[in-house]
This record gives C-alpha cells, sequence and structure tokens, in this order.
C-alpha cells in the first residue's frame, strides 16, 4: 500500500511538471515581419525567457482574420538564453499590412493548445515597410521598434544610447593686477574768448499818414448890417411873400454879400479831406471782407480734397 501511493504521488508530480512546461506563460511573440521583400516569406519569432524548455505541442498562432497555423513543427523552445524559434508562413497572404476600418492593420495571436486565453496578442496600428520588422528591443521588454535589418531567430539588437558628455571645469585664471602710474596733471591755460559784438537792428520809422485839413482864412472887410429900426409899425404874424418881420428890424432878406460866400467855399474844402479819407477807409475795409471770404472758400475747398 505504501508502495502504491508513493508511485501515484511520484506520477502526479511528474504530470504536474511536465503540464508546467506546456502551459507557460513565458513565451512570448518577440519579433514578426509583415511585409517581406518580393519573394519572401512572413514570419512571427517566438522567445522563451525561462530557465526552461516549453514544448510547444498543441499551441497556435493565428491573425485577427482567424487563419490559425499549429506550432507543433517547431517542437519546443529551448532556454534562455538561446530561447528563440520562429514560425514561417510561406508566401505574403497571411498577415494584414493594411489598415481596417477602426485604424487597425492586424492583430497576432498566440495560444497554447489548453485555454482558449491567448498567451500573448500583439496588435500593431502602422504599415510595415518592406522588408522591415517589428520587434522587441530588448528582448520581451515590450519596448517595440523597427529593425531595418531584421534578426529572425536571434537576440535583437538594442538602441544604442548616446553618452551624455561630462562637464570639465576649466579652471578660472587669476586676473594680474598691473599699476599704471597716473601722469601729473599740466595746467593748460584756457584762450579768453573775445565776445563778437551783436548788431541792433534799426528801428523803422512808420509814416502815418496825417489827414489834411484847411482852415478857412476869411479875407476881407465884413461890413455889418444894421437893421432898420421901425418905430411905428408892430410885429405882424404874417408878412408879405419874400418879407420876414422881426421885431425891431425890417422884414427883407439881406442878399449875401462876396465875403459870406468866399467863407462858405472855404468851409466846404476843409469838411473834403475828412471826407475823402473816410471814403478811402470804407474802400479798404469792404476790400479786406471780401478777400476774407475767398480765403476762407479756398481753404475749405482745399480741405475737402484731401479728405
Amino acid at each position: 500500500m505504501v508502495s502504491l501511493g508513493r508511485r501515484a504521488t511520484f506520477f502526479f508530480i511528474l504530470f504536474l511538471i511536465f503540464s508546467v512546461k506546456k502551459v507557460s506563460a513565458g513565451v512570448i511573440i518577440n519579433e514578426f515581419l509583415a511585409n517581406p521583400a518580393s519573394g519572401g516569406n512572413e514570419w512571427v519569432e517566438l522567445y522563451n525567457p525561462d530557465s526552461v524548455a516549453v514544448g510547444l505541442s498543441g499551441w497556435v498562432i493565428s491573425d485577427a482574420g482567424g487563419q490559425s497555423y499549429s506550432l507543433d513543427v517547431l517542437g519546443q523552445i529551448p532556454p534562455y538564453p538561446n530561447g528563440f524559434v520562429v514560425y514561417v508562413h510561406t508566401g505574403d497572404g497571411w498577415l494584414n499590412n493594411s489598415k481596417n476600418d477602426n485604424s487597425v492593420v492586424d492583430t497576432i495571436y498566440l495560444k497554447n493548445g489548453v485555454d482558449e486565453t491567448p498567451v500573448d496578442i500583439y496588435t500593431y496600428y502602422s504599415n510595415q515597410a518592406e522588408g522591415k520588422s517589428l520587434a522587441q528591443s530588448p528582448d520581451g521588454s515590450r519596448n517595440w521598434i523597427v529593425c531595418d535589418i531584421p534578426s529572425e531567430g536571434q537576440s535583437n539588437p538594442v538602441p544604442t544610447s548616446t553618452p551624455t558628455p561630462t562637464q570639465t571645469n576649466t579652471p578660472i585664471p587669476t586676473p594680474t593686477i598691473t599699476l599704471t602710474p597716473i601722469p601729473e596733471a599740466t595746467n593748460t591755460p584756457t584762450p579768453t574768448t573775445i565776445p563778437t559784438p551783436t548788431k541792433t537792428p534799426t528801428p523803422t520809422k512808420t509814416i502815418t499818414p496825417t489827414p489834411l485839413r484847411v482852415t478857412p482864412t476869411l479875407t476881407g472887410t465884413v461890413q455889418p448890417i444894421e437893421p432898420q429900426v421901425l418905430e411905428e409899425e408892430r410885429v405882424s404874424a404874417v408878412g408879405a411873400p419874400g418879407e420876414i418881420r422881426v421885431l425891431g428890424q425890417s422884414g427883407e432878406i439881406e442878399e449875401p454879400t462876396p465875403a459870406a460866400n468866399e467863407l462858405s467855399e472855404l468851409k466846404a474844402l476843409s469838411e473834403a479831406p475828412e471826407k475823402k479819407t473816410t471814403w478811402i477807409f470804407s474802400i479798404i475795409l469792404i476790400a479786406g471782407g471780401l478777400g476774407l471770404i475767398g480765403f476762407s472758400i479756398w481753404y475749405f475747398i482745399k480741405q475737402g480734397k484731401q479728405v
């Protein structure tokens, strides 16, 4: 009984070991080529990061279109660091290289044949250039890059990082202080500036015209007219035509004498320059007003053209 129990336990442990190897989730899609050069084949590289080999019996690889292919022919994947196997699809008609309505080019599924849930999935959204692959760099890092030269069945290239330049401390030179003697000041006489006399403009005399005034001069002898006294007659309210009666005077109008006529002419001559000056001044005012009106009209017309 004891031996049977030990044998059962031994076989159960072996079953678990082989089962774990078969359904190991460490196998991943590491690189693939969906757009080979003319006459080439599509392929998918699998990577095993574990330290034990993994059998691929019953494993299947497929795409979004439902085309599935068995991986039994691959046998198993060697352990790390040589854990690479490649499934090669003959021809160029399996993996898509053009976007569909969802902007997805294609999706690769890897299943272990035991569970319906895929062991690994990768969806790519950009068309591949001819002859260039998509790969994880480093292997199994989930950092996908475009490989100009595919590394089918080998470790993928790792981008070389550009080293950061090391800052070099350059010593700052110590400044040398040089004492320069200051020259003694020399008293240089300042030249005396002789002021240039400024000419004072001579004021221009303005001649103001003086209106001519003529003062009449009486020449000759004026004979007084003696009124005739009417002793016996009184003033009559109405006299004869051409006759004015005034109290104590005769009613006849005396004819003007030559001296009176000369006095009237001289008076008229004395008033003539004043009237002539007033007339000239009126003409000047009228001409100035007409000029101002003409200038205003010209200015407004000019402003209207500029606008």
